[in-house]
């Protein structure tokens, strides 16, 4: 179950299931985003981190990022770790570096 209830009840896992028909499911680096069609859109601004882990945060909010603090990432000399701090982020790991290279890579128009 992509949604992480284990234990869930049927009647919740129908009503979970009926819900997604409405939505827009896209997969983000091996992560799954669900949109409301209307709010599909290529930059989201950041909500920021909350409970969230990096992973969480869809590329589209991270390049609104990239977009807003464009020259300050430009004039360091680790944008990855400039953009981790912006976006709360004090420790960078290995696996989050990874992440936020991938999402630089898509906003700047590559894969």
């Amino acid at each position: 179950m992509r949604h992480g209830w284990q234990r869930t009840g049927g009647r919740i896992f129908a009503q979970v299931q009926n819900g997604l028909h409405t939505v827009l499911v896209e997969e983000e680096f091996g992560t799954p985003f669900v949109w409301a069609p209307a709010d599909r859109a290529e930059r989201v601004p950041f909500r920021g981190l909350g409970n969230r882990a990096i992973r969480d945060v869809s590329r589209t909010e991270i390049a609104w990022m990239i977009d807003q603090n464009a020259v300050d990432l430009a004039a360091t000399q680790d944008p990855t770790l400039e953009l981790a701090h912006r976006l709360g982020i004090n420790r960078l790991s290995k696996d989050a570096r990874s992440y936020l290279d991938t999402s630089r890579q898509w906003q700047a128009g590559g894969s």
